[in-house]
């Protein structure tokens, strides 16, 4: 447990200092993830760091190709609603952007 907390804490630091636009709000998600981690709430600190890698994760697999997970984690970073960060609007503008998922074609009978 204490490795998966430590990969997502470093995971979420990597991302702050790769230099990309952080609103506050993405920030207190590692901070609280960081706080709940040294009080021993494991959960809470998972739940925390996986908020934060939701709004970021997106534009990771858009830029390597991954249109379809893209696309799934620019929905769930929608889903929470909190449309007065700029990740929200980046992500709402990404999926307003990808072409729509085609359903694969059954297979003949």
């Amino acid at each position: 447990m204490k490795h998966i907390l430590k990969f997502l804490a470093v995971t979420a630091m990597f991302l702050t200092a790769a230099g990309t636009a952080f609103c506050d709000t993405a920030q207190d998600y590692v901070n609280s993830g960081v706080d709940k981690d040294v009080a021993q709430n494991y959960d809470g600190a998972i739940a925390d760091y996986t908020k934060y890698l939701e709004l970021y994760a997106g534009s990771k697999y858009l830029f390597a190709g991954d249109k379809t997970a893209a696309r799934d984690l620019f929905t769930k970073c929608v889903a929470t609603g909190q449309n007065d960060l700029d990740e929200y609007d980046s992500a709402a503008a990404e999926l307003k952007l990808l072409p729509a998922e085609t359903p694969s074609p059954s297979p003949s009978k």
